[in-house]
C-alpha cells in the first residue's frame, strides 16, 4: 500500500510534461514567424520594379530641371505692314536657338497659343528613361507631366517675359521677346501602376 501511495505522489514525469509544453509553444511561435516572413517576401517581390519606375521618373525630372531652369530664349518678331498674301500684315518669328527643347514652348507663349506635345526624353550620356512626358502651357507656366507605369510627377516652370519694340524701316517693326524659364514647383501624383502582362498575352 505504501508503494502505491509513493508512486501517486511522485513528480518524476513532470519534467517531460513541461518539456512537451515548451516544445508546443516554440512550434506555434515558429509557425507564426514563418507565415509572417512568407507574406512579407510576397510584398517585397515587387519592390525592385517599383524602385525602377520611381527612379526613372525622378531622373527624368532632374534632367528636365537641369535643361530648363534658368534658361533664356529670345524670339524676334518682324512685322511688315501689308506684306501678306491678302494684304494683311506679315509676321516672321525667329528664335535665337532653333533646336532648343524650349523653342516651341517659348514661341507659343509669345504668340499666346497653348498646345500639348508628347515625347520621350533622351540625352547624351543618359540611357532612355522610358518615361512618357507631356509638355503643356498653362497660364504662362510650362508644365511637364512625367509618367512611368503609374508613377507620375508634374514639374512647373514659370516664365519671365520681357518685350521691346522698335521700327526698323518704313512699315516694318521688330519686337524682341526675351523669356527666362525658372523652376516653379514639383508635384507627385497618385495613380495606380499598370498591371504587369500575364503569360500568353
Amino acid at each position: 500500500m505504501n508503494a502505491v501511495r509513493s508512486k501517486l505522489k511522485s513528480r518524476r514525469g513532470a519534467s517531460i510534461t513541461y518539456a512537451l509544453l515548451i516544445f508546443l509553444i516554440c512550434a506555434v511561435a515558429s509557425s507564426i514567424v514563418i507565415v509572417a516572413g512568407s507574406a512579407a517576401s510576397g510584398r517585397m517581390a515587387n519592390v525592385p520594379q517599383s524602385d525602377q519606375r520611381y527612379y526613372a521618373v525622378t531622373s527624368a525630372a532632374e534632367l528636365l530641371k537641369g535643361l530648363i531652369d534658368g534658361k533664356t530664349v529670345v524670339i524676334t518678331k518682324k512685322v511688315t505692314k501689308g506684306a501678306g498674301e491678302d494684304g494683311s500684315d506679315k509676321e516672321d518669328y525667329t528664335p535665337n536657338v532653333p533646336d532648343s527643347m524650349l523653342t516651341d514652348a517659348t514661341l507659343r507663349l509669345v504668340k499666346g497659343e497653348t498646345a500639348q506635345t508628347t515625347y520621350t526624353l533622351t540625352a547624351t550620356d543618359y540611357e532612355a528613361l522610358n518615361c512618357n512626358i507631356v509638355q503643356t502651357l498653362e497660364n504662362g507656366l510650362l508644365v511637364y507631366t512625367i509618367t512611368n507605369n503609374g508613377y507620375t510627377l508634374k514639374m512647373r516652370f514659370a516664365s519671365n517675359l520681357k518685350e521691346s519694340t522698335r521700327e526698323i524701316g518704313t512699315g516694318v517693326t521688330q519686337t524682341t521677346s526675351t523669356v527666362q524659364w525658372k523652376f516653379h514647383s514639383m508635384q507627385k501624383m497618385v495613380s495606380k501602376p499598370t498591371a504587369a502582362p500575364t503569360e500568353g498575352t
